[in-house]
This record gives C-alpha cells, sequence and structure tokens, in this order.
C-alpha cells in the first residue's frame, strides 16, 4: 500500500510522448484524466487524431491542448477542425473538449533550448500566462471528482491500475 502515500497529490503529468505504443496505453488506461497535447502541424495533428481516436474506444472524454499556436483565432480553428473530424468518425457519445493554447514566442523558444522553466524566467509573457489559465481551467473542472469521497481516483488509485495492466 506504498501507493497510497501520493494520494495527497492533486494532479501527476505524465508526457507520454507521440505515438500510441502498448506504454501510452497504459497510462491511458490508468489515468482519471487525458489531455491530448499537439502543435498546428499536419504531422502532430494527424497523430492527435489518432491517439483521439484510440481514447474514444476506451473514455467519452478527452481534452485538448494545443501548443505553439500563432494565434488564439488560430488555435481555435485548430481545435475545431479537429474536433469536426472527430464528432464526424469517432462515436456519438465521445466529446472532445479543448481545454487552451499556447502561444509561440522566440523568448519561450530560447528558455527551452536553454532547458530553463520558461514559466519561472518570462513570467510576464503571454505564454505564461495562458499556460496559468490552462492550469486553473484544469484544476477547476477536477475540483469535484477530486473531492468525492469514496471514488476511485487519486495517485494512489492510479498506480493501482497501472501496476494491473502489467
Amino acid at each position: 500500500e506504498e501507493s497510497k502515500s501520493l494520494d495527497f497529490l492533486d494532479f501527476i503529468i505524465i508526457d507520454t510522448g507521440a505515438g500510441i505504443g502498448e506504454s501510452v496505453q497504459m497510462f491511458l488506461n490508468a489515468a482519471d484524466e487525458i489531455v491530448v497535447v499537439t502543435v498546428p502541424d499536419p504531422a502532430a495533428l494527424t497523430d492527435a487524431y489518432a491517439m483521439v481516436k484510440v481514447i474514444s474506444e476506451k473514455r467519452e472524454h478527452a481534452w485538448m491542448l494545443l501548443n505553439q499556436v500563432r494565434s488564439g483565432k488560430e488555435g481555435e480553428g485548430v481545435f475545431s477542425k479537429v474536433k469536426a473530424v472527430a464528432q464526424k468518425n469517432i462515436k456519438e457519445t465521445f466529446q472532445l473538449d479543448l481545454v487552451g493554447f499556447v502561444q509561440k514566442d522566440s523568448d519561450v523558444e530560447r528558455c527551452v533550448k536553454q532547458r530553463k522553466l520558461f514559466a519561472k524566467e518570462l513570467a510576464s509573457v503571454e505564454p505564461t500566462r495562458q499556460l496559468e489559465a490552462i492550469a486553473k481551467a484544469l484544476a477547476k473542472k477536477m475540483e469535484r471528482p477530486v473531492l468525492n469521497e469514496g471514488n476511485e481516483q487519486g495517485f494512489g488509485n492510479f498506480f493501482r491500475r497501472l501496476l494491473n495492466q502489467l
């Protein structure tokens, strides 16, 4: 029961990288919530849609976050296209929602190349504010399930679900 020691945490974010291999699917199966992160590049969007399709086979909902968009308008437009394709080709009960987007920024790119946390180094730039808004939105959306006593969510349960797949 060592996994219970993690139950005090509110969130854990696991970046599985691109692709839908066996290990990625194990994390998807164990996760309480899933956020698909992609960029507005045709190859990346194809991969993101494939991920959404895999998720829809076992879930009723997923979030999408668009990174490195030129503007909010581009972010909304790209998401609308992905959602339209999903609605056309995936079961009707599946819901894909946009949790937000992060704009492309040369200062952020510089921080990433220097392996620095841009939100710490560049607290006042728009991408940092957008990331903070996304974190707040996710926290608010997850507030009710986290507070729901007796549910199967939480990190101890996440790791138990993950280990049960091995």
